[in-house]
């Protein structure tokens, strides 16, 4: 899919003027819109697959469902057939198993902090491996559809694949020599946003998608993914 797009030109960013109006993003001509429509509704290949299972991955600890993700790498090939195979039976109405919507909260102790308050604990989420796996194939063709209608600045470096905050320092670095160079002042405006994931409306998650052209079935398993998650506090193995 990515040899059918050609991703257009324009300005890479400009000043923030408030949170755009809800429309689909005018980088993307009528012919790449059709393409992201065409890739929406795809069936999830074999090879969307393989190369998430694929990844190099830490032991992880399992969900509700108690499988883990070394269980789906080690899955034979007709095994993988069916796994594929389920995925595409969810991924038409987007209607998401019971066991991947709950997730399994383990508190855990931050270092150096009091055990008696409750802020001291930093939450794990415990989730499906299953539904973690589809997660990053609908993860890999939202990518894909941001970067080919430049919809995200290039000075935008966190949480982007193969990049990171050493991408953004020489950035800074030769802004402050040009302008000392050319006799110009700069200010620098250092935000530290608390608990930015946590507090983020899932509203501005529904918006980002739809402004890229993003259609259903990718849309509704965005949406199926946010809304109507329970949660399972356990502590010292038990589950409350």
């Amino acid at each position: 899919m990515a040899d059918q797009f050609t991703p257009p030109g324009g300005p890479v960013s400009s000043p923030y003027a408030g949170p755009p109006a809800l429309s689909r993003t005018p980088a993307a001509s009528p012919d790449v819109l059709v393409q992201i429509t065409a890739q929406c509704y795809a069936a999830i290949t074999a090879h969307e697959l393989q190369a998430v299972l694929d990844r190099p991955r830490k032991r992880t600890a399992p969900g509700a469902d108690s499988i883990i993700h070394q269980m789906l790498q080690n899955l034979d090939t007709p095994a993988r057939a069916r796994l594929l195979e389920s995925f595409n039976t969810i991924w038409v109405p987007a209607t998401l198993p019971e066991d991947w919507l709950m997730a399994v909260v383990v508190p855990i102790l931050k270092p150096r902090k009091s055990s008696r308050l409750p802020s001291s604990y930093r939450p794990v989420s415990l989730t499906s491996a299953a539904c973690k796996t589809m997660e990053a194939i609908a993860l890999s063709r939202l990518t894909l559809t941001a970067r080919v209608t430049s919809f995200l600045p290039e000075q935008l470096t966190c949480f982007r694949r193969g990049r990171c905050t050493a991408d953004s320092i020489p950035n800074l670095v030769s802004t402050l020599e040009d302008a000392r160079h050319d006799g110009d002042a700069v200010m620098l405006v250092l935000l530290d946003v608390q608990a930015a994931f946590d507090t983020l409306p899932h509203s501005v998650i529904h918006e980002a998608p739809t402004r890229l052209g993003v259609t259903d079935p990718l849309l509704a398993f965005v949406r199926a993914f946010l809304h109507g998650r329970p949660f399972l506090i356990a502590v010292g193995g038990q589950g409350n």
